[in-house]
């Protein structure tokens, strides 16, 4: 399921999900900027922009850390949210509780949804902390638009 939401991105400007419609959107959630999988996955998104741009797909990535910190990352080119209160993130169902030494931790799973130019959601990639999860969203995105322009025919 797809939730709306409107979020900051890393230079104050809203965002809102909705400004995607009758695009493909790639929606990543993970935990912080500093977790080492992390920067590697916001480097290859960076990397990986064109590719999804080529196909009519935005990159929306949203953590918990706030705008301010988002702002001091180097990644100008791909639009990172802050969702501080983890609201969008508990809609998305992407926040697992563990409890450790009596005390309840949240632990955010990385995950990408790959949502469809009508806003619906088409696919959702869990624990998705390894650079070769952006090439099967790719091959995704292709092969539905292939399989649509053939079912048109």
């Amino acid at each position: 399921m797809v939730y709306s939401f409107r979020l900051y991105d890393q230079t104050g400007s809203p965002v809102a999900l909705e400004d995607y419609k009758k695009k493909w959107v790639v929606l990543y959630f993970y935990p912080k900027n500093s977790v080492s999988f992390a920067k590697v996955m916001l480097e290859k998104f960076c990397e990986y922009k064109n590719k999804f741009k080529r196909r009519g797909a935005t990159i929306l990535l949203i953590n918990p850390e706030s705008v301010s910190s988002n702002f001091m990352l180097p990644y100008r080119e791909i639009k990172i949210l802050s969702d501080p209160g983890k609201d969008v993130m508990r809609q998305y169902n992407v926040i697992m509780e563990r409890e450790l030494e009596s005390k309840v931790y949240e632990t955010i799973i990385p995950t990408i949804f790959l949502i469809g130019p009508s806003l619906e959601l088409v696919r959702k990639w869990e624990n998705a902390r390894e650079p070769y999860i952006l090439d099967e969203v790719l091959k995704t995105i292709d092969l539905i638009k292939s399989h649509s322009r053939l079912s048109k025919r």
